[in-house]
């Protein structure tokens, strides 16, 4: 089986190798790392014609990948996140796990970015969709209720309330979300994958 992305990287699965075209169009052979990898999600510009402001939450294009996993968060939007960087370019993430370790490692997901360029962070609401700013949101951590990956994630929430009604059904415990720290990512089952670093 093959796969392939808009970065120019064709890799075959289950081997360590591929093909990637350089910028005349050739095609040359790179060597992959063993695990598992995923190439870099394009970031997505702001577009005036919207109507909202540059860095006001923007609904998940539908072909959007996120920078740590690889996921379509449109597909599970109640889950999903973004950020807006001060040039007005976003990122979109499939769940608040993803966002907070992308925010722990900016370079290492978004090359040429760095934390500082960070300008918004919005976190979708579990219940009802609404985009939540980051410093007002509110995760539940160690629910029954797992993310896109099938694995433990930090639903998101409006308000404390809402996070503690969201508790007496799922088990867990309320965290603000500017209060997450690697400690708390390290129980949220796997990590991100390793990144190509494509055609040179």
């Amino acid at each position: 089986t093959m796969a392939s992305s808009g970065t120019g990287l064709t890799a075959a699965a289950g081997t360590a190798s591929a093909l990637a075209r350089d910028s005349g169009g050739r095609a040359r052979a790179v060597t992959l790392p063993a695990e598992e990898i995923c190439v870099s999600a394009p970031t997505w510009p702001f577009d005036p014609a919207t109507g909202r402001g540059r860095f006001e939450a923007r609904e998940v294009p539908t072909a959007a990948r996120c920078p740590v996993c690889g996921m379509f968060p449109a597909r599970q939007r109640r889950w999903a996140a973004q950020v807006i960087y001060r040039d007005g370019d976003a990122h979109f993430f499939d769940a608040p796990a993803d966002l907070h370790r992308f925010l722990a490692e900016v370079p290492r997901h978004a090359r040429g970015r760095a934390r500082a360029d960070v300008s918004a962070v919005w976190l979708s609401d579990w219940r009802s969709g609404a985009w939540i700013a980051l410093n007002d949101a509110w995760h539940v951590a160690g629910s029954a209720q797992t993310g896109p990956m099938r694995t433990a994630d930090l639903p998101s929430f409006a308000n404390a309330a809402a996070a503690a009604d969201f508790v007496r059904s799922h088990g867990g415990q309320v965290v603000a979300a500017r209060q997450v720290d690697a400690t708390q990512l390290r129980t949220l089952g796997p990590g991100p994958h390793r990144h190509a670093a494509g055609p040179a």
